[in-house]
């Protein structure tokens, strides 16, 4: 069954390194471009995302998780920040996939 609690009791530890953190942080580089008919799109890899954010994170503490869950018939992705004293917070997505493959999964 789907958990609902979406941090830890405390979570003052947590907000002052993430606070750190992305004082830290500098912008992840747009490092692929796409193109159509009529436009052309510069955007950041998830690579480059996490190149961006990797340090910051680590030197304060700091690190993500994500897992996904198949409750009730749902496919769900919780990601996790997790701060060393044990403080944490959390999100949950939806994971909707068109398809049964895992090109299909992937994409979703």
């Amino acid at each position: 069954m789907y958990n609902d609690q979406m941090q830890s009791e405390q979570i003052n530890e947590l907000a002052a390194a993430l606070a750190k953190a992305q004082g830290q942080m500098s912008a992840a580089k747009f490092d692929r471009t796409m193109r159509t008919d009529k436009y052309e799109f510069r955007y950041a890899t998830l690579a480059s995302v996490w190149e961006a954010v990797r340090k910051p994170l680590s030197d304060n503490g700091l690190a993500v998780t994500q897992v996904l869950q198949l409750e009730e018939g749902k496919l769900l992705l919780y990601t996790t920040l997790m701060h060393h004293s044990g403080q944490w917070v959390r999100a949950v997505y939806p994971i909707m996939p068109l398809g049964n493959t895992p090109q299909a999964l992937g994409s979703a």
